[in-house]
């Protein structure tokens, strides 16, 4: 008899635990985009393109945060819809730190695009023109500090056009990051050239 109570309440307890996971996972499931993607490529395909959505359209600065994180740290290739989308976010998300995260994201995208080659990427100026934009948009200089770190890992000339502009920016630590970024990127193309 005691068994039997222990084996219910034990059946019991699962069950309500299994039920406030579902109702979690139904509440929180799209909040976590930082889940790994198994299977094929096009449900990767499907999840990138939920993170996109999900960036532009999310009413909650999380959310959209937690989808740049995602797309910088799980997307393999930057195409056309990957651009848009990340530049749109760049140039309109009223929260700074979302705008910063979508800068970091863009650089994080062209190192692992370059993969220590000097080429261009095709959609390299693209991408550098909405950094240019928003780098000359910007107010703040935490987000103006994450754009010039990123266009250091460009290797569109343009890159440097920005990183240049940067030198001589308002703020100490932009102008530091720019420094930072400028010598990193020089050194990486020198190393990319000669060998």
């Amino acid at each position: 008899m005691n068994q039997a109570k222990t084996a219910k309440i034990l059946t019991a307890v699962v069950a309500f635990l299994a039920i406030l996971a579902a109702g979690a996972y139904i509440v929180y499931g799209n909040l976590m985009p930082e889940q790994t993607v198994s299977g094929s490529a096009a449900a990767g395909q499907d999840v990138l393109a939920g993170s996109l959505t999900r960036l532009s359209t999310a009413e909650n600065s999380r959310e959209r945060l937690q989808a740049a994180r995602w797309i910088g740290e799980n997307s393999k290739t930057i195409n056309a819809n990957v651009v848009q989308g990340l530049s749109h976010a760049l140039l309109s998300d009223p929260d700074p730190t979302v705008r910063a995260s979508v800068a970091t994201t863009l650089g994080t995208l062209a190192a692992r695009g370059n993969r220590g080659t000097a080429n261009v990427s095709r959609q390299e100026p693209l991408i550098m023109e909405a950094l240019s934009l928003a780098y000359d948009r910007e107010s703040n200089a935490s987000v103006r500090r994450c754009l010039v770190e990123s266009a250091g890992k460009f290797n569109e000339p343009a890159a440097g056009a920005l990183l240049s502009k940067a030198l001589v920016d308002a703020d100490a630590s932009v102008r530091e990051a720019a420094q930072e970024a400028k010598l990193a990127r020089d050194r990486r193309l020198v190393a990319a050239t000669s060998g």
